[in-house]
């Protein structure tokens, strides 16, 4: 499990509704976190978290998007969502998109008085993790421990089993067998996970037709057949097939086991299954072009809709036409410019489709830290960092030109460890000493309205100096598919600890593909995306939680 830029990602879970028929039908799932005393309801009657409400997780069959809106109680005040891509700010609703991914929104009330904290604790479990906010424990993952959390808060937690491996069931502060768990944290808490080994498996079959690619669970399978059509699964696993047509091709449909014409289909193995796949056309008068967007914004144009949840970031577009591309920053965030077939500030981009084309487009957080005087924060030191009994406390200072509610957060390996929310005069403000309870490498970020401010800092030991496990990354080979007049790339990698990762993609000097991304440690891949012919220089950075740096780089020649 892991988590991206604060919202939670949950590795191999795949979550899908099967009917009668053997439709796999693309389903959206909502994890609502509260932190504090307050509500989240709504999301179509589904939700009702918090106060010691617990349908904080509902599934949604593929749509447009439902509505959920945070209450706080008399004490307490709102102070405003965690500021997922869904949900940020202030505003008391927030509108979840419905787009066949998992949804993960934090709501945040700050007491009028605190209440005390809590302590959330997983017993690290064999054969398989649990994650959910700041836990990240088990197989991939030694974040086993979730402290100060503000009585009151309301807590999802998932399970996942490693492969060959099923649940068989929650202890402690959870029971049952249901693949999540909720807890209203009005105490200390401790849970317990139980993984069981399968005593079978089943095989995968697919069939292609026609000029695309069906990849997932380890196949990656064309109409010219071959060892990657087929694969062994775990029983009673669940597989995600996806569909990929050719240049200028289009999808027809799924068969077997799968049913539809939605380019995703979930199979559960509980048995041997086999799946064909059609594909049609695929002539030269059509070129794919991909969009890869890195921050809060999206990208539209040409068939394109990226970023910000919406996810048709490649788009086949006709040969010689020309493709306007539009970038238009989320709430918070400015435009920061193109990358690959586009170049520049300017919002809006014209891609000449002669041939394959990929374009990147970045993103920044408005009022990046001021470096002058005038700028609305303004850093009055670094850090100021001491050991305790139970950890560290840390203490931020700064000044500030505007009144607010200053928003406190702090990352360790891509990962946000710490967040709170505070009102702070203008003037010089000093925040802490507060509570950090795990040693590493950190970086503490202050907002106030748009303006942010950053520091980095190391709690005990760090780079190497630090002691306990060794940090290594390695790299695997590359998958690359021919996919018309463009190539589908996947990089695979390995980590022995939990990274925050950085992938940059080159084509000669020009920077195509800029993706940061958390994720725990065992066998990882970024990809697939789309590149056209060239020669290309694909560069990953990984920090680990003490802010140990690894690096790999994979060279490709595309003809």
């Amino acid at each position: 499990m892991a988590t991206w830029g604060g919202v939670l990602l949950l590795g191999a879970l795949a979550v899908g509704v099967s009917g009668a028929g053997g439709k796999a039908l693309a389903t959206t799932t909502v994890i609502v976190q509260v932190m504090g005393r307050g509500t989240v309801g709504g999301g179509g009657g589904q939700i009702s978290c918090g106060d010691g409400s617990k349908s904080c997780y509902a599934t949604y069959v593929l749509g447009a998007s439902v509505t959920i809106t945070a209450t706080a109680p008399v004490g307490w005040t709102f102070s405003g969502w965690d500021g997922s891509a869904d949900c940020s700010g202030t505003s008391h609703t927030c509108t979840v998109p419905l787009n066949g991914t998992i949804r993960e929104e934090t709501a945040e009330f700050t007491p009028v008085t605190s209440p005390g904290t809590s302590t959330l604790t997983v017993t690290p479990p064999d054969n398989g993790s649990v994650g959910g906010g700041d836990i990240d424990c088990g197989t991939d993952g030694e974040d086993c421990d979730w402290v100060d959390l503000i009585i009151g808060s309301t807590i999802t937690l998932i399970e996942e089993p490693d492969t060959g491996y099923g649940f068989a069931g929650w202890g402690g502060g959870c029971t049952g067998t249901a693949n999540h768990c909720t807890l209203t944290m009005d105490t200390d808490r401790t849970v317990t996970a139980t993984f069981t080994q399968s005593t079978n498996s089943h095989v995968l079959s697919v069939s292609v037709t026609g000029n695309g690619t069906v990849t997932g669970g380890g196949i990656a399978c064309t109409s010219a057949g071959g060892s990657g059509c087929s694969a062994t699964e775990p029983a009673n696993s669940e597989v995600t097939l996806t569909a990929t047509p050719g240049s200028g091709g289009s999808f027809d449909g799924w068969g077997g086991a799968c049913a539809g014409t939605s380019t995703t289909c979930t199979i559960s193995m509980t048995s041997d299954r086999s799946v064909t796949a059609a594909f049609s056309g695929g002539t030269s008068s059509t070129v794919p072009l991909a969009v890869s967007v890195t921050g809060s914004g999206k990208v539209t144009g040409g068939g394109i809709d990226c970023g910000s949840g919406a996810t048709t970031c490649n788009a086949n577009v006709a040969t010689g036409s020309r493709v306007t591309l539009t970038g238009t920053p989320a709430s918070g965030a400015t435009f920061g410019g193109w990358g690959g077939a586009c170049s520049g500030v300017a919002t809006t981009c014209t891609v000449t489709m002669n041939a394959a084309k990929a374009v990147s487009a970045t993103f920044k957080r408005a009022g990046s830290p001021p470096s002058g005087p005038s700028g609305t924060l303004r850093s009055a030191g670094r850090p100021i960092v001491e050991r305790g009994r139970t950890g560290f406390a840390v203490t931020l200072r700064f000044r500030t030109s505007q009144q607010g509610t200053a928003h406190v957060r702090a990352f360790r390996a891509g990962r946000v460890m710490t967040a709170f929310s505070f009102p702070v005069a203008a003037g010089p403000v000093t925040i802490g000493p507060f509570p950090v309870a795990s040693p590493g490498y950190y970086t503490f970020e202050v907002t106030l309205g748009p303006q942010a401010i950053a520091w980095k800092a190391c709690l005990g030991r760090c780079g190497a100096a630090a002691t306990g496990h060794p940090f290594t990354v390695t790299r695997e080979a590359a998958s690359v598919f021919h996919a018309g007049a463009a190539w589908s790339v996947t990089v695979h990698f390995r980590t022995t600890l939990p990274a925050g990762l950085r992938l940059r993609v080159y084509r000669g000097a020009t920077l195509a593909l800029d993706r940061p991304f958390a994720a725990p440690a065992g066998r990882l891949r970024a990809g697939p995306f789309l590149l056209s012919p060239g020669y290309y220089v694909l560069r990953l950075t990984a920090t680990d939680a003490y802010g140990r740096v690894r690096a790999l780089t994979w060279f490709a020649v595309l003809p």
